[in-house]
């Protein structure tokens, strides 16, 4: 309403930041991840034929977190299974394993 108005972009402050107008170019801090949803009921193996039956797409500050947040939404049994068994690993065990 603003533009409308006649204000032109660089008097308009964005709110939350007092130095940025409406004029300056948006900061992009996150990324996000898209990850295929497997079928539980297909072949473990991937072929020509598996497809996937949805996507989960997820958003983060880092590959990481974006990452695991696309994980944790998962709702696949094997990968739940996966998991809890890392929830009770000690460190020396952790190491052992890589």
């Amino acid at each position: 309403t603003k533009i409308s108005l006649g204000i032109r972009l660089d008097a308009i402050r964005r709110t939350g930041f007092s130095n940025l107008t409406a004029a300056s170019e948006p900061i992009m801090d996150y990324l996000a991840v898209k990850v295929p949803n497997w079928s539980k009921g297909q072949a473990k193996r991937l072929g020509t034929r598996r497809q996937a039956k949805g996507q989960i797409v997820a958003f983060g500050r880092s590959l990481e977190s974006a990452l695991m947040k696309a994980i944790e939404s998962m709702t696949n049994e094997r990968i739940d299974s996966m998991l809890t068994q890392f929830l009770n690993i000690d460190d020396f065990q952790l190491e052992e394993n890589l």
